[in-house]
């Protein structure tokens, strides 16, 4: 993955929320959920989005597989699920992965 794929704008960015943990319970309807990846201080939106943090959770290993085929530094990253609100739809590395 190179630098520019770890870019979010600035509205994306301030609409996320729990980018690495966010506690179960935040997992609630009126968001979309996100399976995400940090390293340093940028973010990729990996997988996504899904209606629950649960339905993320189950895509989370996809998420990371798809990501150490990509760039095999990423084992040393974050992966985690992330939230916005449900008007917010942010866009998917891996966009037909799922």
């Amino acid at each position: 993955m190179t630098n520019a794929t770890f870019k979010l704008t600035k509205k994306q960015s301030a609409a996320v929320h729990g980018i690495v943990s966010l506690p179960d319970e935040l997992d609630e309807p009126g968001y979309n959920y996100y399976c995400s990846v940090v390293r340093d201080t940028r973010t990729v939106i990996l997988l996504g989005p899904y209606s629950s943090k649960a339905e993320a959770e189950k895509h989370d290993y996809k998420a990371r597989e798809l990501a150490e085929n990509v760039d095999a530094q990423t084992v040393w990253d974050r992966f985690g699920i992330c939230r916005t609100p449900a008007d917010v739809v942010l866009p998917a590395f891996f966009k037909d992965a799922t």
